[in-house]
């Protein structure tokens, strides 16, 4: 009988800890946009880089982006309200502009190896011709940026006067698309020109 008793009360004991434990998943945190918009500083900040500037280097670039972007996926965990529709519209641009310089600043990290500006030879063409393609691919991510700050202006208004952006920034995002592709064209057709039947030894 004892025995029975004592095993009742060890029962007993085990149980508590198993009914007063907290939920093995973590509460996912529910941003409004002024919090939200402030974690996306937080980042900015942290790199120098509050729009419009952007980090130095390249893999500063690269880091922001990806600091950025898992904030994004965060958001998409959450419940899905118009401040949270709002932070995911506003780094839609704000990682398509970060974009855009990385891709034009990756196109120019071989110097004038990559250019036809300063003359050049004919076993410099794959380099030219990869930097003006990453070059155009710049100009997709500056005309992507344009239209989500589009979206981003036009969906939420009062949010995005919370933002702080400037409204012509779309139309100073397409002249840098518009430069951007003429330059990569430029670059291409130069060195097709002139080195296109040229076998590369």
């Amino acid at each position: 009988m004892k025995l029975l008793y004592a095993l009742f009360v060890l029962s007993i004991i085990l149980l508590i800890p198993a009914c007063t434990k907290q939920p093995t998943g973590a509460a996912v945190k529910q941003y409004d946009f002024t919090t939200g918009l402030g974690e996306i500083k937080k980042i900015e900040w942290n790199f120098n880089a509050v729009y419009p500037e952007m980090p130095a280097t390249i893999d500063q670039k690269a880091d922001m982006r990806n600091r950025l972007s898992a904030f994004y996926e965060q958001l998409h965990s959450q419940k899905d309200t118009e401040d949270t529709k709002a932070l995911i519209a506003y780094l839609d641009f704000r990682l398509s502009a970060l974009e855009t310089e990385r891709l034009y600043q990756w196109s120019q990290r071989k110097g004038r190896q990559a250019t036809v500006a300063d003359g050049f030879g004919c076993k410099d063409m794959p380099v030219i011709l990869d930097a003006a393609a990453v070059m155009n691919n710049s100009a997709d991510a500056a005309e992507r940026a344009a239209s989500h700050f589009t979206a981003f202006m036009n969906g939420y208004p009062s949010q995005f006067a919370q933002s702080q952006l400037i409204t012509a920034t779309p139309v100073l995002l397409r002249a840098q698309a518009g430069l951007l592709r003429e330059q990569s064209r430029k670059e291409e057709r130069t060195i097709t020109y002139f080195c296109g039947n040229v076998t590369q030894g």
